[in-house]
């Protein structure tokens, strides 16, 4: 299609035919243009307040031009993006419980002890030892004491004729340094035979 432009001047308007069609342009008038030149000045002056605020923001920023300021802005908010991560990796890590916890059965009926557990949560240890006799208490509280273990605590129930359910929760102490597998199995040497 063959396009054709004319333009023919008027006194407020300009007219452009294309192919036939004839469109009308208004012309600004000039308090009009006037008004458009302020908006957009003031628009100009807004962006740079911003790109002031803007560097402002920025550590160690070297050159103040509009490219530069942008160019360390996107920057540095990677940079912060890539900490923020690493907090929060560090805070979940941190957070994150860890329970380590250990049981014994001893499936013999002529052993002192059927049942010894521990389960240590960050300084507190909970001890539960199922077995026969009543000598066992104190030799269990002697031996945790020796183990730099403070006994914060405790439930001693029958259980039968002649069986001990002992629960006890104890409090780690500086000295202490045992796993749940050495405390279990040196709780289950410590309780004497009935």
């Amino acid at each position: 299609m063959m396009m054709m432009m004319m333009m023919s001047k008027s006194n407020s308007s300009k007219s452009i035919v294309n192919g036939g069609n004839t469109a009308k342009k208004a012309r600004r008038s000039s308090s009009e243009c006037l008004d458009h030149i302020v908006a957009e000045r003031k628009r100009r002056q807004e962006i740079t307040q911003r790109f002031i605020a803007l560097s402002a923001t920025i550590p160690h920023l070297k050159k103040i031009d509009k490219v530069s300021i942008l160019s360390e802005a996107i920057a540095y908010i990677k940079q912060l993006k890539e900490q923020g991560k690493k907090l929060e990796e560090e805070s979940r890590k941190k957070n994150r419980t860890v329970v380590e916890s250990v049981s014994l059965v001893n499936k013999r009926h002529d052993a002192a002890c059927e049942l010894v557990e521990a389960r240590a949560l960050e300084k507190q240890v909970l001890i539960r030892i199922h077995c026969h006799g009543h000598k066992a208490v104190p030799q269990v509280f002697s031996h945790l004491t020796n183990l730099d273990l403070s006994i914060v605590s405790t439930s001693v129930l029958p259980f039968g004729t002649c069986a001990l359910d002992i629960t006890i929760v104890a409090q780690m102490g500086e000295k202490y340094r045992a796993s749940m597998k050495d405390l279990v199995q040196s709780l289950r040497l410590a309780i004497p035979l009935c």
